[in-house]
């Protein structure tokens, strides 16, 4: 059973999110062509959240996995992949190393606050996570290499959007028609990034290696 909550050109607050929530509506549905305004909602309670309360609040943090997730939806499954698409990533990566400096179990919550979300999802929230956890650990902590590596790990298989969709499935990529396929996506993707003019030049060649080994193995080269 749907229920129309929101009209075009109502204004969306928290509070009236909240209100629906309390009287058992679990699950709000965006149709596919109002996806973009309402991820726009979303980053601007973000802002407000933060200003009114703080980073680390149960709300912002709710917030920024919403945000995280149907960015990630417009991209994988819209196929919409442009300068905002860019900047919007961009953003949810500072927030994650934003994160990270306050404190560390805040950014690892995002891995399992994503457990339910589609495969596609989970993979590269928790990819971005772990790579910057990782870089961290490391000892390539500057904000610079944190951005640049959570943003390649968030946007990795961005030339699958260039990849026929049925060689997405584990049962074509196991075949080896469908696993040649798949390798193209790597440096398909860098040259997508390339065409965005806000993506950092370095980001191409994050996302064209993102297969290749420390030995020299791997795709495409």
């Amino acid at each position: 059973k749907y229920m129309k909550v929101f009209n075009n050109g109502d204004a969306i607050d928290l509070n009236r999110f909240w209100t629906y929530q309390a009287k058992g509506v679990n699950t709000l549905y965006i149709p596919q062509s109002e996806r973009r305004e309402y991820i726009g909602t979303i980053e601007r309670q973000i802002y407000r959240s933060i200003s009114e309360q703080s980073l680390k609040s149960k709300q912002t943090l709710d917030l920024v996995e919403e945000l995280t997730e149907q960015t990630l939806y417009e991209i994988y499954e819209d196929g919409i992949f442009d300068e905002s698409s860019v900047r919007r990533c961009t953003s949810i990566i500072k927030t994650y190393i934003a994160l990270l400096e306050a404190d560390v179990k805040l950014l690892t919550n995002f891995i399992a606050l994503s457990k339910n979300e589609t495969y596609w999802c989970r993979h590269h929230i928790a990819t971005a996570v772990l790579a910057i956890l990782l870089s961290k650990a490391s000892g390539h902590s500057t904000p610079k290499t944190l951005l640049l590596v959570g943003l390649g790990s968030l946007l990795h298989d961005i030339g699958l959007l260039k990849v026929p969709k049925e060689y997405w499935e584990a049962e074509y990529r196991l075949k080896i028609s469908g696993g040649e396929e798949m390798k193209k996506h790597a440096a398909l993707g860098a040259q997508l990034v390339k065409t965005q003019e806000s993506a950092p030049d370095e980001l191409a060649l994050v996302i064209e290696q993102h297969h290749e080994h420390h030995d020299g193995s791997g795709y495409p080269k």
